[in-house]
């Protein structure tokens, strides 16, 4: 934590959040596929295997940040996305991944 000056000139508080877990390939497609819905020009481009790996952990980084990770299923089920989008960029996302690991049970941290 530390109280640093705003580009507006106001003191803030910024806090540091460390997750203590990791996020599935399937997880973080979830979050990028949200996080890209509120622009159309974002999702085609999602969908259509446009975006790096780092640029998909991006979207789905900023998704957390403004919207939280609690409820990402009921968020996700509400939503007009299909179960091939999520597959296609989850398949996508642990081929980007470079060493095919990503899901991997058997090169699990815990």
């Amino acid at each position: 934590m530390a109280i640093k000056q705003a580009k507006n000139g106001q003191m803030l508080e910024y806090l540091t959040i460390k997750i203590k877990g990791g996020f599935t390939s399937r997880e973080l497609a979830a979050l990028a596929i949200l996080r890209c819905s509120y622009d159309d020009k974002k999702l085609p481009k999602l969908l259509n295997k446009k975006y790096t790996y780092n640029q998909i952990v991006s979207l789905a980084k900023d998704e957390i940040e403004d919207r939280g990770y609690g409820c990402i299923w009921e968020r996700y089920s509400d939503s007009e996305h299909t179960e091939e989008q999520l597959e296609s960029v989850s398949k996508w996302l642990v081929f980007l991944s470079g060493t095919k690991k990503l899901d991997n049970k058997e090169e699990a941290a815990w």
